[in-house]
This record gives structure tokens, C-alpha cells and sequence, in this order.
């Protein structure tokens, strides 16, 4: 058992190293070939108050991209309608506070598929768990939990499909 807790241990350790190593490899990596134009999602670091003291935090911009200029800055132009109507269409963002920057990757309806298909299982599981507590053990308690699965799964595949096909997939860049 404790060499169990040891190994673990040392995975969950050698695993947090690489990732923070490979973020911080990220850093001085070449700039990304990217045209203006181009759709972009670009995290930032960006001044917030903090209970009255000047803190940072990670702010998210979706857009494309106006201005390229990798060694100093870059803009874009936001295309959400919701946001930019609390604050300018068009952010610059300094090459110096870019956290990540992720361009379009196509869409994904598998993922949508296996969604419902999750959902579905989730939901034919909740049914037939409530269903066996209100059951007493002497009466019948109604069909298994595959038979719920199927009927959610008529309604959550197709939904998790079109949520598929409608979201976009996003491939790291920097």
C-alpha cells in the first residue's frame, strides 16, 4: 500500500514538473505565423481590482485579428455581439502579458454524439436510482436502467449532435 501512495505520488509530482516546464518552454518559443483576418482566441493577463488593492487577472478576448505585430502587440477585433457591448471592439493586447493565443481547429460533432450519449446514460441512471428508492422489495420496480438510457438518449444524441456541429474545436498556437 505504501508503495502505492509513493508511486502515485510521484506521478501526480513528475506530471505537475512537465507541464509547468513545457508552459514555461512556451514562453520563448518562435511567434505564430498568423495573417490578419483570422479568427483568434487569446488569453491575457490584464490589471482587475482586488478587494480595493490592484491585483491581475486572465482575461479571455474571441475576435479576429487586426494587427499583428509578434514581438510587441496585437489586436483584435471582437465579433461576440454580448461583449462588446460592455467594453471596446478592439483590444490590443501586449506580446508581454499574452498567456495563450488558440486559432479555430474545426468543428466537433463526435464529441457532440459521445456527449449525449454520456447524458443519456446520466439521466437513464438518475431515473432508475429515484425509481428503486420509492420501490418496495415485495412489488415490481419498473424496467432497468438501459430501458431509460435509450429513451433519453432519442432526445440528448441529437441535441449533444447539433451542439457538436455548432461548437468549434481550438488548436494552440503559443
Amino acid at each position: 500500500m505504501h508503495s502505492i501512495c509513493l508511486l502515485t505520488t510521484t506521478a501526480l509530482l513528475t506530471t505537475t514538473a512537465a507541464l509547468a516546464a513545457q508552459t514555461f518552454a512556451a514562453r520563448f518559443e518562435a511567434a505564430p505565423l498568423l495573417v490578419p483576418g483570422q479568427r483568434v482566441r487569446v488569453w491575457a493577463l490584464e490589471p482587475a481590482p482586488v478587494l480595493g488593492r490592484g491585483g491581475v487577472r486572465e482575461a479571455r478576448v474571441v475576435g479576429t485579428l487586426m494587427a499583428y505585430h509578434p514581438p510587441d502587440s496585437l489586436i483584435v477585433l471582437r465579433t461576440s455581439v454580448l461583449r462588446s457591448l460592455w467594453g471596446p471592439r478592439e483590444r490590443t493586447v501586449y506580446w508581454a502579458d499574452l498567456k495563450r493565443m488558440e486559432v479555430p481547429n474545426g468543428r466537433d460533432p463526435l464529441f457532440g454524439v459521445a456527449g449525449g450519449i454520456g447524458a443519456a446514460v446520466v439521466v437513464g441512471l438518475a431515473y432508475s436510482a429515484v425509481n428503486h428508492m420509492f420501490c418496495s422489495p415485495l412489488e415490481n420496480c419498473g424496467r432497468s436502467f438501459l430501458y431509460h438510457t435509450g429513451r433519453a438518449a432519442v432526445v440528448t444524441v441529437p441535441v449533444g449532435l447539433v451542439f457538436g456541429i455548432l461548437t468549434t474545436r481550438w488548436k494552440r498556437v503559443y
